[in-house]
């Protein structure tokens, strides 16, 4: 485990070294972008009071702004409220929702006249005769919202006393003569025409080019009451701007090369894994390498330490230790219909040990868990285990009889290969709980011990070299 592998692909020390170029440390940045905001505000204050001396003769002509653009907002609104209310209507047959259509249209009508209004006031009639246009658009809208809602009124057979304007909508004799279901299609179906959706683009066209004109208006008359007062407000933009871009500047670079990279590297050091190391200030990245080198040392002892723990050392196979976890996984694990357990037990390593010394008894073992392993390894290396001298165990799930049979010979065979005798033990059970596997082992055990009983040591002279 490291911290960096980029730069273990890329040759470690040059990549490090490229890097550390192109960092930058946070004192050239944060000193000079705070210098100059002092000074771009400070000449910003002088201008603001330069403006204001200059504003009042525009204030009023900026309202007027503001206004059309706050009735350019209610009208889209209205339109948009309209045609949902009609829609939920045509869908639902409601007198709370009819009664919110016809105050929203209220709300329209009033809206669009007072606004023409007020352009026809301000010198502005080109613009109104655009928002003429678009309140002609919004009234052809309302005529087809109205003859949909009046079918759907019709086909729900509600009661348009109260409504005396929907009630004055006169159904074709087409459409009067189509049963209640139909009619609500029919309904449904005018607010999603073409044609309407188009009535809908006339308007927001005929309000944008009224607000555009309008604005431009009231632009032009700003600029013809005092030029200077436009070079000044320029001129503020310009200082505001750049006091806003470079603050943004900085809050994002300051955002993206010490917050973000110490948010995460807070994030990372809890959890015990690696810093990037090629983000952030130089400062960061020395201390994210540092940090790094700890871990990566602190992780390759501890994986020493796993390993050595659990892993025998002479033969390389997992060891008592790994084989009690093994057990404990196995027991609570779903999904295997059956466990076979195979206990073995290496013969004449005593005497092997005796006669030709511990050498020649370590590398007897040695045989023998090559033998295991090659029978008996399910190809994750974590199912073969030597958990005493001369013992060692092997574990498979969901094997048949024939498998099971066919791996025992082939394990006879291996063993005459390798020069080495084992005896050994199988058994196996569907239940998978602790205490039956531990049941299990311990009948795989007694098979092994009967087997080494039957087996006389002439009988496996023919296997040692």
């Amino acid at each position: 485990m490291t911290g960096n592998p980029s730069a273990n692909q890329n040759g470690g020390a040059p990549e490090k070294k490229t890097r550390a170029k192109r960092a930058v440390s946070v004192r050239r940045i944060i000193i000079p972008a705070i210098l100059t905001i002092l000074v771009l505000l400070i000449v910003l204050v002088v201008n603001t009071l330069y403006v204001n001396r200059l504003a009042q003769s525009i204030s009023d002509a900026a309202q007027r702004n503001l206004d059309h653009t706050n009735y350019f907002m209610q009208l889209n609104r209205s339109v948009d409220r309209l045609a949902e209310l009609s829609r939920s209507f045509v869908g639902k047959a409601d007198t709370a929702v009819l009664k919110e259509y016809y105050a929203e249209v209220d709300v329209l009508q009033t809206t669009g006249y007072d606004l023409l209004e007020k352009l026809q006031a301000s010198g502005l009639g080109r613009a109104g005769d655009y928002l003429r246009s678009a309140i002609d658009s919004c009234n052809a809208r309302w005529q087809v919202e109205q003859y949909a809602m009046r079918l759907s009124a019709e086909a729900a057979r509600f009661d348009l006393a109260d409504y005396p304007s929907l009630r004055a909508v006169m159904l074709r004799s087409e459409d009067a003569s189509l049963t209640p279901s139909a009619m609500r299609d029919a309904a449904a179906a005018m607010l999603l025409r073409g044609d309407y959706e188009d009535m809908r683009g006339d308007v927001q066209r005929s309000l944008n080019v009224m607000l555009n004109m309008a604005g431009a208006g009231t632009e032009t008359f700003i600029r013809q009451q005092n030029v200077a007062m436009g070079r000044a407000r320029v001129f503020q933009w310009i200082v505001m701007a750049a006091v806003l871009v470079i603050i943004a500047g900085m809050a994002l670079f300051l955002f993206r090369r010490l917050i973000h990279p110490l948010e995460r590297g807070v994030k990372l050091v809890q959890q015990g894994t690696p810093v990037p190391e090629d983000v952030g200030f130089l400062e960061l990245r020395r201390l994210a390498g540092t940090y790094n080198g700890l871990l990566a040392y602190r992780a390759r002892v501890e994986n020493d330490l796993r390993d050595q723990s659990r892993t025998d050392a002479l033969t390389g196979l997992p060891n008592r230790l790994a084989l009690q976890d093994y057990v404990s996984e196995l027991a609570s694990s779903t999904g295997h219909e059956t466990v076979t357990v195979f206990s073995m037990d290496v013969d004449d390593l005593k005497l092997t040990n005796d006669s030709q010394g511990h050498a020649a008894g370590d590398r007897l073992l040695c045989s023998a868990a090559a033998a295991i392993q090659a029978t008996f390894d399910d190809g994750t290396g974590r199912n073969c285990f030597r958990f005493g001298g001369d013992e060692f165990a092997a574990f498979w799930t969901d094997a048949s009889e024939d498998r099971i049979q066919a791996a025992l010979q082939r394990f006879r065979s291996e063993q005459i290969k390798r020069g080495v005798h084992i005896s050994i033990g199988h058994a196996s059970a569907s239940e998978l709980e602790e205490t039956t596997i531990k049941t299990l082992f311990e009948r795989a055990d007694r098979y092994m011990y009967v087997e080494k009983a039957q087996s006389k040591p002439h009988d496996r002279e023919g296997s040692r070299p």
